[in-house]
Parts: C-alpha cells; sequence; structure tokens
C-alpha cells in the first residue's frame, strides 16, 4: 500500500501531456509491464503511438498525461507512470460500465520501480480535482483483487459506490467521496 505524498515528493512530481514525440521514451518503461497495465491500454509501440497520436487537441493534467518526477538537483524530468482520464460519450459509453455520459474515467499506472512513494495518490488527487473544476465527475474501475489501486483511490478522496461486471470480470466503481 502506498503512502501519502510528503510536500518534498509533490514538489518532485509534474505531468506532461503525453503525445506521439514521447513514444520512443516511455515505451521501455512500459513494455516490461504492459500486462499489468489497464486491459484498455496499449500492449505494442505501434497501439502506444495511436493512443498517444489521439491526444493532440488542447489538453491539460486531466487528460492523457505522463507522470513525471523532477530528480535530486532538479535537472532531470524521469517518467514514472501514466495517468489518463476519458470523457464517456455517445459512442464510448459501453466500455466504461459503472459511468454514465458526462463522467470521466479515470486510469493511472505508476512503474514498478516508483511505488509505494505515494506518485499515484498524488497524480489522482490533481487529476480528480482538475476535472471536478471541470465540472466532471470522475469515476474509477477497479479489479476487486487490486488492493494497492483501492488504497491509492481512498487516499485520494474516492469511496466505492458499487459493483459492475463487464464481459464476465468484476469491477468495483469508486467516485469522489
Amino acid at each position: 500500500m502506498s503512502r501519502g505524498c510528503d510536500q518534498s515528493t509533490s514538489e518532485k512530481i509534474s505531468f506532461i501531456s503525453l503525445t506521439d514525440k514521447w513514444v520512443n521514451l516511455i515505451w521501455p518503461y512500459m513494455e516490461p509491464e504492459s500486462q499489468e497495465m489497464p486491459k484498455s491500454w496499449p500492449k505494442s509501440k505501434e497501439d502506444l503511438l495511436q493512443w498517444a497520436l489521439g491526444t493532440k487537441r488542447k489538453q491539460t493534467i486531466a487528460d492523457r498525461s505522463l507522470i513525471l518526477r523532477i530528480e535530486d538537483g532538479g535537472d532531470h524530468l524521469n517518467p514514472v507512470g501514466i495517468i489518463t482520464g476519458d470523457l464517456v460519450r455517445g459512442l464510448n459509453s459501453e466500455t466504461f460500465p459503472g459511468a454514465k455520459l458526462g463522467d470521466v474515467n479515470i486510469a493511472y499506472f505508476v512503474f514498478a520501480k516508483y511505488r509505494g512513494q505515494g506518485i499515484a495518490q498524488y497524480a489522482l488527487n490533481e487529476v480528480r480535482q482538475a476535472w471536478q473544476e471541470d465540472k466532471k465527475n470522475p469515476v474509477l474501475r477497479i479489479a476487486p483483487d487490486n488492493f494497492a489501486s483501492q488504497a491509492v483511490a481512498k487516499g485520494a478522496g474516492f469511496i466505492y459506490h458499487e459493483t459492475v461486471f463487464v464481459k464476465d470480470r468484476e469491477f468495483f466503481i469508486f467516485k469522489p467521496a
């Protein structure tokens, strides 16, 4: 279970929009852990490129972003994870059970090397706040056995709302408290 992000850690976390220009840099971090990522996320470098190309519009940290950590000395940014927010619209509403039109499905992933440092909780809290400021309702779909992600969600101000089934898979729905 990750602990909360302390002041010094939060000052070292930054976000940048995931674009096609980042694919070559980020894929070596993602590839070894691609099977652990949310099922809808890219599982190949080519898929990651297409996923990133879909984000050419003006973005905020609440869209599809790399989570970066500023290394000691402040002269190097290191990718430590990805966080996304997909607005539920008519065309994709069946993809996000437990969410309704206008909600935002949020998914996040911190690379194994950086887990347990409060990074995911800090990033999720920042993205939750950004979407709520935009008058949208963030929604998380988390597998019942993903206890670490459930702890991150609770630490970022989400509470369990309901259980849904998608193609024989069970998900817990978390929404802001």
